[in-house]
């Protein structure tokens, strides 16, 4: 039986790849060559040893035809690229869901503010300065006679009257004293009545020539010499007296006693000092204001001041004395003020702040400081703005602010009284964001503000 083998020269024939078929397509369709035959069976024996087995061939060929075509650089490429396509459009659409579902969050989450009413108040421009209060008056007491301190008759710290006893020293040897001046008074007050008797029957003798002119004389003498001891004696008497008031210690006006610096049974000599006396209603404070002001600063304004232990009340008083002239070394004038103090609150030697209204301005439009926003052309605030079936929106507006006094701004232009604004929440807030009402202030937000000055740190 025959069988058709190579030649023998001929290289082994494969299944063709893929790639080829895909050429071969291409290409004009023409009979392949006959290939010879051989008769020797031997030759055919040894041809068909030779060959290798078909199935297996094939399969080898068809794996590496696979291979090249996986691994191929354009291939492989082309993979990459529209993976990295995938991935972008994937991406790009969670993104747009994401900032969608943002947007409607954002839209139903309006920013929470709180708003305040432009109120229209009076204002006062002042100028202000810081001093010392101190007493109008006040005294050192001290006895003006020596002796003996034999009681203290008052509460130390507390309230005196004008006139009220407070000291007393030992009286009873200026007493003996004054005894004795009456006698010796009354002795010679007798003494003058008997030379006045002598004397006026001198004159009657020496009118009806009884008496001569020496005689006469010497009556005159001794009366005039008697009426000089009852003087004498007089005067003598009125010093006793003074010294013996003078063992009495009372206060010269109403004010608060300190501490008594001795006790009963010490002896006194004139000037030891035994308490001091303070009138503390009114008061006076002393303070500088800088020159620029001057001639706006004048008897009768009205001043406020502020002292540490009550930082939220302010003390009323006048302006009672301007310097006429500037101190060269601060460039300042001194004014002085006089505060009432009928509760006694007030203590001397307190550290206070004052303010002199120089200027009165009515019904200027304010806001409250926080409500303010700083921008590099100025000042701005949120307005808030709401028609009819839309929510309420914060429209940015500027401002032209004047005065500030503490929480207080003054507006002199952007803002009409009545207006609301967004006074807290509008870091959160841009122009012409939607905004949620959380609390809205009326005019009474004014009467919260605190003083128009802040008081000293003690």
């Amino acid at each position: 039986m025959s069988r058709t083998q190579q030649h023998p020269h001929q290289a082994p024939s494969y299944p063709p790849s893929d790639q080829q078929r895909a050429s071969e397509a291409d290409m004009p369709t023409s009979t392949p060559p006959a290939t010879p035959v051989s008769g020797n069976g031997a030759g055919n024996q040894q041809n068909s040893s030779a060959m290798p087995a078909p199935a297996a061939g094939a399969d080898g060929n068809q794996r590496r035809g696979i291979g090249r075509f996986v691994f191929n650089p354009w291939t492989v490429l082309v993979t990459l690229l529209l993976l990295a396509t995938g991935i972008i459009i994937g991406s790009g659409a969670v993104g747009g869901n994401d900032q969608q579902e943002r947007g409607g969050q954002a839209e139903q989450r309006a920013p929470a503010v709180e708003t305040a009413k432009v109120v229209a108040t009076e204002l006062h421009q002042r100028v202000r300065g810081v001093g010392t209060l101190r007493t109008i008056q006040q005294v050192d007491l001290k006895p003006e006679q020596a002796g003996r301190l034999i009681s203290v008759n008052f509460d130390e710290g507390g309230m005196v009257e004008q006139g009220q006893l407070l000291f007393e020293l030992d009286g009873r040897k200026l007493q003996h004293q004054r005894a004795s001046a009456q006698a010796a008074l009354e002795s010679a007050e007798a003494r003058l009545l008997s030379e006045r008797i002598r004397f006026r029957r001198a004159r009657d003798l020496h009118e009806r020539q009884a008496a001569t002119d020496d005689e006469l004389d010497q009556a005159r003498a001794d009366y005039d010499s008697a009426a000089a001891d009852v003087r004498r004696l007089q005067a003598e008497l009125s010093i006793i007296e003074e010294d013996i008031a003078d063992t009495r210690i009372h206060a010269p006006f109403d004010g608060i006693i300190s501490a008594r610096r001795l006790d009963p049974g010490t002896y006194l000599t004139v000037g030891d000092v035994l308490a001091t006396l303070y009138q503390i209603d009114p008061l006076e404070i002393t303070f500088g204001v800088p020159e620029r002001y001057t001639g706006r600063v004048r008897r009768g304004q009205p001043v406020e001041l502020m002292v540490a232990a009550y930082p939220d009340e302010p003390f009323e008083g006048e302006v009672r004395y301007v310097s006429p002239s500037i101190e060269r070394a601060t460039r300042t004038f001194e004014v002085r003020a006089r505060v009432a103090n009928p509760d006694h609150r007030l203590k001397p030697g307190a550290f206070a702040a004052a303010s002199v209204v120089i200027a009165t301005r009515e019904d200027r439009p304010v806001i409250p400081e926080e409500a303010l926003i700083g921008t590099r052309e100025g000042h701005m605030v949120f307005v808030v703005e709401e028609d009819e079936g839309s929510e309420p929106r914060a429209v940015a507006r500027s401002v032209r602010i004047g005065l500030r006094q503490q929480d207080l701004i003054e507006i002199e232009s952007g803002l009409e009284p009545g207006e609301t604004i967004v006074r807290l929440g509008h870091m959160q807030v841009d122009d012409g964001d939607p905004v949620r009402v959380i609390e809205a202030h009326e005019s009474g937000w004014l009467e919260d503000t605190a003083p128009a000055m802040e008081p000293p740190q003690g």
